[in-house]
């Protein structure tokens, strides 16, 4: 199938690559934006136009996911500082 455009294709690219990113399978991204796996990966080769309300949990997530990352970090500079100060 084609690309719809131009733009659905670069978002398409876009989730793509933020789902491989945080190590997500289509299956459980699809689970977490509520649509179905070939929905998903229509949205992400750009052959689908997507729908705002998913495009809106899509950026949710992103938010979320951030969010995550940054207090993962926090907690390994915790560990990393609890753990030099016992070995001292």
């Amino acid at each position: 199938m084609k690309r719809i455009d131009e733009t659905a294709g670069r978002i398409g690219a876009a989730m793509r690559h933020a789902r491989n990113t945080c190590h997500l399978h289509q299956d459980d991204m699809a689970v977490l934006l509520r649509i179905t796996p070939a929905e998903l990966y229509a949205y992400e080769r750009g052959t689908l136009k997507i729908p705002q309300d998913v495009l809106e949990r899509v950026i949710l997530m992103g938010f979320k996911m951030i969010h995550v990352h940054r207090l993962e970090r926090l907690y390994r500079w915790r560990r990393d500082l609890f753990e030099k100060l016992n070995n001292n």
